[in-house]
């Protein structure tokens, strides 16, 4: 809302011209109106479907609108195309300004910048963009050496500490 009230334009076409395009991030898009299924090769995502909980875990992948998770969580991408983008991500722009996280669950003293986070990892600190929806969790960033990681599950982990493991375990063991 924040990105068509400044821009006047869709935060769709806003992301296209200012990150995607730019940043080489070819597989990257925003489903269509309507679309329910994701193009080319992908995995399949389990999980309680949020309007029929009562069905218990299902398939997923082509039973949600994704474009109606709009900014948060509609966008589809690959692991190439995220480590493409945190190969180039200003970190210092991202983390100008940032604030203690204090949800339960992630890092003792990890910092949220503007849309990243940061905690110390084994190799350094991290930097790195997570979520999660109905029948899928990621994670992906970068370290400041520039290795960069995307870890995706099927699922949603009972324990994001168990993603976080994952994730700093791929990129600290390049």
């Amino acid at each position: 809302m924040i990105v068509t009230a400044v821009t006047g334009k869709d935060f769709r076409q806003v992301s296209r011209d200012l990150i995607l395009t730019p940043y080489g991030m070819r597989d990257t898009y925003w489903p269509a109106k309507g679309d329910y299924d994701i193009r080319g090769p992908h995995a399949h995502t389990y999980g309680v479907h949020p309007g029929r909980p009562q069905g218990g875990e299902v398939d997923l992948t082509d039973r949600l609108p994704t474009y109606e998770f709009g900014p948060s969580g509609g966008l589809v991408s690959t692991p190439q195309d995220l480590n493409r983008f945190w190969s180039k991500a200003p970190l210092g722009k991202m983390m100008a300004r940032t604030v203690p996280v204090e949800q339960e669950g992630w890092p003792e003293g990890a910092r949220y910048g503007y849309g990243v986070t940061r905690m110390k990892s084994g190799c350094g600190y991290a930097y790195f963009a997570a979520g999660d929806m109905p029948g899928a969790a990621v994670f992906s960033g970068r370290d400041r050496a520039g290795r960069a990681a995307t870890v995706y599950v099927t699922g949603v982990p009972d324990k994001r500490q168990h993603l976080i493991d994952a994730f700093v375990a791929t990129m600290c063991d390049r």
